[in-house]
């Protein structure tokens, strides 16, 4: 009810957020199929609320609405795809609306999402219903095919096979290898490494790898705490699969709360500083660079004052890149030159690191001059 009284009062269904979310978006991650009808169907002709001349470009502009893509490069429909809102993806398929063969931002097809959840019944929807493209997507990205083998999905793989599924290319699990080093809990993020190649210019969406400052974090001083800690680290986890990052925030806050209660006076919770990296690189990977400078100064300072001093490259490697991607150049030169300072302790383990420092310094003193 509400959704039609503000489309009346000429609410814009095309509206987008931060994210690139059109209401529809929000819809179809709840798999509202009543909402989204709200958002599309057209008014009735009795409804005298608005103007005969006015319900034809709104009905219109709600149905532009589903061929809106968020950031990702995901219309409504690729949402539903995306997550397993079947319901909502019927819906749109019945209003003719659906886009099965388009492409993300990565090039792949809404048929990629349903093959890589492993779901079933959206895979044979899609194809069976909206005649998707069993090969579609880029020919340089995995096939579904590709995919269902690579998760060793034998009645998906079979199914596809029966559609005139091709393979396009081997899928393989890298596992980067860190000395002595816990494996950062932001991990799985997109792009946390500078990637090495030819090019020498600054990166606009990569972030450096953080290290942890402590392989074996010590015990909370309250067991209260203690649980507490590991009921939100659990959360953080369930979020991250949902790709509710307001939520992983929400639980990073209520933990750097608790790290602050027990910590020593003169010394930070060894890790807290890692937790406002977490929260940093969250902020980095939505390009809210604002934040995501505050929390990873939030982390250099706090790491600053405690006995480990291990993560310190990274703390300033990142703040540089944030600076550099806002075009501050001095701020980042001076930040990548102390990152480099430190790795140039040793140089023999750190060499690859140095070598990226060097080319992203060049590359900013190139600028200024």
């Amino acid at each position: 009810v509400y959704v039609r009284l503000l489309l009346m009062r000429n609410a814009d269904p095309c509206a987008r957020d931060r994210d690139g979310y059109t209401p529809a978006h929000y819809a179809v991650e709840k798999d509202d199929v009543e909402m989204l009808k709200a958002l599309t169907v057209r008014f009735h002709a009795t409804i005298k609320a608005i103007p005969d001349s006015e319900v034809n470009s709104t009905h219109e502009r709600c149905r532009k609405a589903l061929t809106i893509c968020e950031n990702r490069g995901m219309t409504a429909f690729m949402l539903a795809c995306f997550k397993q809102a079947i319901n909502c993806a019927r819906y749109i398929r019945g209003i003719q609306m659906d886009d099965a063969d388009r492409w993300d931002i990565h090039g792949d097809i809404s048929l990629h999402y349903a093959v890589g959840r492993n779901d079933m019944d959206m895979t044979v929807f899609l194809i069976t219903e909206c005649n998707a493209n069993v090969n579609g997507g880029d020919e340089k990205r995995p096939s579904p095919l590709d995919i269902a083998t690579f998760n060793n999905h034998s009645e998906l793989k079979e199914f596809l096979l029966k559609n005139n599924a091709k393979s396009r290319c081997v899928i393989k699990r890298i596992i980067h290898k860190r000395k002595d080093v816990q494996q950062d809990i932001e991990a799985k993020l997109e792009g946390l490494t500078i990637a090495e190649g030819p090019s020498t210019h600054i990166p606009t969406r990569t972030i450096m790898s953080s290290l942890s400052l402590e392989t074996d974090s010590p015990e909370p001083k309250k067991k209260k705490s203690t649980s507490q800690l590991t009921d939100l680290v659990n959360r953080v986890e369930e979020f991250k699969k949902m790709n509710d990052y307001d939520n992983v925030l929400d639980c990073y806050s209520q933990m750097i709360n608790i790290y602050i209660e027990n910590a020593d006076d003169d010394t930070p919770h060894p890790d807290l500083v890692k937790t406002y990296n977490n929260i940093a690189m969250v902020y980095h990977r939505r390009q809210n660079y604002n934040m995501a400078l505050s929390y990873y100064t939030k982390a250099l300072e706090c790491a600053l004052k405690s006995s480990n001093h291990s993560g310190l490259p990274s703390y300033y490697g990142n703040i540089g890149l944030i600076h550099a991607i806002q075009n501050n150049d001095e701020a980042a030169l001076e930040n990548f030159e102390k990152a480099l300072a430190i790795q140039c302790s040793d140089p023999q383990q750190n060499q690859p690191e140095i070598d990226r420092l060097k080319k992203f310094i060049d590359s900013i003193r190139g600028k200024v001059q």
